[in-house]
């Protein structure tokens, strides 16, 4: 078997060398951390941005959910024509359609605040009542449900609250 020789002799010593290629790989790894570093805020800020853009879009559409729930609220479909109950039957498919687009981007309206105590964290008091059969700032009444985005809070309901005297 023949014996393979190396082509080249090492004429300097390798831990030099190693040390040398160490050194400017850390600057190279350090450059990279710090773009890294400024991408990241790059993309924290433009999702914080598009998150800002899409909680002003998500409150615009529960405008349009309080608009359905006044006229459904104030509409007594027995009172109507036979014409007008089939336009409000509309009006509900609609209204249901768009609750469940809500529901489809992860957004949920509270429920069961009336008879609760108020909780200013999460409701606003438009109204107080004199109601002495109620313990005193307890939920009589929800005007504008209040409702959350991803188990957060979106917007907070408008409720009456009861007061003693």
């Amino acid at each position: 078997m023949a014996r393979l020789e190396p082509e080249f002799a090492v004429t300097e010593e390798p831990l030099p060398v190693l040390e040398a290629a160490a050194g400017g790989a850390r600057e190279v790894l350090a450059g990279l951390i710090r773009r890294l570093a400024d991408l990241s805020r790059s993309l924290d800020t433009t999702s914080e941005a598009e998150e800002r853009k899409r909680r002003r879009f998500y409150l615009s559409l529960l405008e349009v959910a309080d608009a359905f729930d006044r006229v459904l609220r104030d509409t007594e479909l027995a009172e109507m024509d036979e014409i007008a109950r089939n336009r409000m039957v509309g009006v509900i498919a609609t209204s249901d359609l768009l609750q469940d687009i809500l529901a489809g981007e992860k957004i949920s309206a509270m429920e069961h605040l009336v008879g609760k105590p108020f909780d200013p964290a999460y409701e606003i008091a438009s109204e107080t009542r004199v109601r002495p059969d109620f313990p005193e700032r307890t939920v009589l009444e929800v005007e504008e449900k209040g409702y959350h985005w991803k188990e957060q809070l979106l917007r907070r309901a408008r409720v009456v609250v009861s007061k003693q005297s």
